[in-house]
């Protein structure tokens, strides 16, 4: 038995509706996109692409299109991925901190950075992180702060 074949002018009407519906759904998507992503401002792109070649190898953020799965590279700047900044709320001056301290992971990053440029990433990332729901704390927040959280 045959199955029952479409008109053409049937399979031109299902051919429009799918093409419209994939050119809603790609019009759709950076829309979507923007709404999980903070809008940072155009000034911010230098620092963008700073924080991908110096931060992003180790330490995901959407906004900087950075997934942080670490540097395996002779050459890389770090071998381990880094915490996630993805739900994290930076301030300006702990990226700083962070990056100046004592914490393992930045030795390499701060003998190669000027401190301009420290001081333009940890600005991106304050921008960039401002809608995220998690406020970042050092390491050494834990010993500032009282047993028990209280």
């Amino acid at each position: 038995m045959q199955e029952p074949r479409l008109s053409s002018f049937a399979m031109s009407v299902r051919l429009r509706v799918a093409a419209a519906l994939v050119v809603a759904v790609g019009v759709g998507a950076p829309v979507v996109n923007a709404e999980m992503t903070a809008a940072v401002p155009a000034k911010y792109e230098p620092a963008k692409k700073l924080y991908r070649t110096f931060c992003g190898q180790c330490h995901a953020l959407k906004e900087a299109l950075a997934v942080g799965s670490g540097s395996a590279k002779n050459n890389g700047l770090g071998k381990d991925g880094g915490p996630s900044f993805n739900p994290l709320k930076i301030p300006s001056h702990l990226s700083v901190l962070a990056v100046t301290g004592t914490w393992d992971g930045h030795g390499k990053v701060v003998t190669r950075m000027t401190w301009k440029q420290i001081y333009a990433v940890s600005d991106f990332i304050q921008a960039a992180t401002r809608d995220h729901p998690h406020i970042a704390r050092l390491p050494s927040d834990d010993f500032l702060a009282p047993a028990g959280g209280g």
